[in-house]
């Protein structure tokens, strides 16, 4: 059987770029599904390092599963949708399921397998409580952009108290609890402030001189990398825990842009910016970001290095630039590996989609045209584990 990403899953997952939430709420900017996603799972990361959660793997296979079924479930207002969730679980189950059978069956028939495992008995506790708690946060932190705005008008004091109810139901996880003693006015600890530099990447827009629609975000663009490399990883039969691993290298490949913002690739080729800006980043995220970590550090300074190698963190050391024997060898010995040029390869592969659906939905200029044909020649010749590139981008021949 051909693996392949379908059209479908691709422009159903993209359309998270322009899945606005709060839309009945008054709002200071446009709050977008794929900005929140990211940011809920970098809060995940953190929290499941803090409740001495062992399965990391399967935390990113949680964010990605549960980013598929929001995705279908697009129109839904939250209260009603956890109304439906407690009630109705068992047929919302199967109706997702259906709509995703033939898309992820084609991507791997594993990744349906695991994907009906989770919407069917649904993840283990304490990893359920880890995404439920980081996705109030993210919620919550979005509340508080948008109260400014809100606040006296009808039904926001309900909305506030939903939300607040459902973060103080996680009050046991250490940063949900920072977090309420934040937003009670107490000053903030390290990592709150971490989470608010994450969340400000939503305000970074991509391509910043061309027009596009959907516009896209570098914190939307960095769950969806994690997202793709997830998807390539099962489509290149990688073992089950690098797809999880992947996804987190690729969920965290643009995190020093907090400090530096976007610096579009051209412009680093032509006035050769790429060593002297990757140095610059290394001391901005030393003296500014990883002291926010704590204990913490080493493995998000792990994910965020040297981004396209392949890497492992052994005995809490990041192991570069991995041989195939030494990348066998720290498998075996269960020591995360990031396929970094997996990621890259996702990096691109997501540029791509953002120039082609602009494209495709009727918004077009040279500099998309060019960018979609150089980032097609030069990666849909390459191949991982096996599996060549090329079919996806032919997916876009069809239309």
């Amino acid at each position: 059987m051909k693996r392949l990403i379908t059209f479908d899953l691709l422009e159903t997952a993209f359309g998270a770029f322009s899945m606005e939430r709060w839309n009945d709420h008054p709002r200071p900017l446009g709050l977008y599904e794929m900005d929140k996603q990211g940011h809920k799972a970098v809060v995940a990361l953190l929290l499941a390092r803090q409740t001495g959660l062992d399965d990391l793997p399967g935390l990113a296979r949680g964010l990605v599963f549960e980013f598929l079924k929001r995705a279908v479930l697009t129109d839904l207002k939250p209260p009603v949708y956890y109304r439906l969730t407690q009630t109705g679980g068992d047929r919302m189950a199967r109706w997702v399921l259906d709509k995703w059978r033939d898309h992820l069956e084609a991507v791997s028939p594993k990744l349906m397998h695991l994907f009906e495992i989770h919407l069917t008995r649904g993840p283990r506790e304490d990893m359920q409580r880890v995404l439920e708690g980081a996705n109030s946060v993210a919620t919550a932190w979005e509340l508080s952009l948008i109260e400014p705005l809100a606040r006296g008008i009808y039904g926001f004091d309900r909305t506030k108290r939903e939300v607040m109810d459902r973060l103080e139901a996680h009050r046991d996880l250490p940063l949900v609890r920072e977090f309420l003693f934040k937003l009670a006015g107490a000053r903030s600890h390290p990592l709150c402030n971490f989470v608010d530099l994450v969340a400000q990447l939503r305000f970074q827009k991509r391509w910043t001189r061309v027009q596009r629609i959907p516009n896209t975000s570098v914190l939307g663009h960095m769950f969806f990398v994690g997202f793709l490399s997830f998807l390539m990883s099962a489509m290149c039969d990688l073992n089950t825990n690098r797809w999880g691993w992947n996804f987190f290298g690729g969920l965290m490949h643009d995190l020093p842009e907090a400090l530096t913002r976007d610096v579009i690739s051209p412009l680093k080729r032509e006035m050769g910016l790429q060593d002297l800006l990757q140095e610059l980043e290394s001391q901005m995220m030393e003296r500014e970001v990883y002291p926010l970590l704590e204990d913490h550090a080493p493995l998000i300074r792990f994910l965020v290095e040297s981004p396209f190698s392949l890497k492992a963190f052994h005995q809490g050391r990041p192991v570069l630039d991995l041989s195939v024997r030494r990348e066998a060898e720290m498998e075996l010995m269960s020591s995360p590996v990031v396929d970094g040029p997996l990621v890259d390869l996702s990096d691109k592969y997501s540029a791509f989609l953002e120039a082609r659906f602009s494209i495709h939905y009727g918004v077009s200029s040279r500099v998309l045209r060019e960018a979609a044909e150089a980032i097609r020649s030069n990666c849909q010749i390459k191949a991982y584990n096996g599996i060549e590139m090329r079919g996806l981008f032919q997916v876009f021949d069809q239309i």
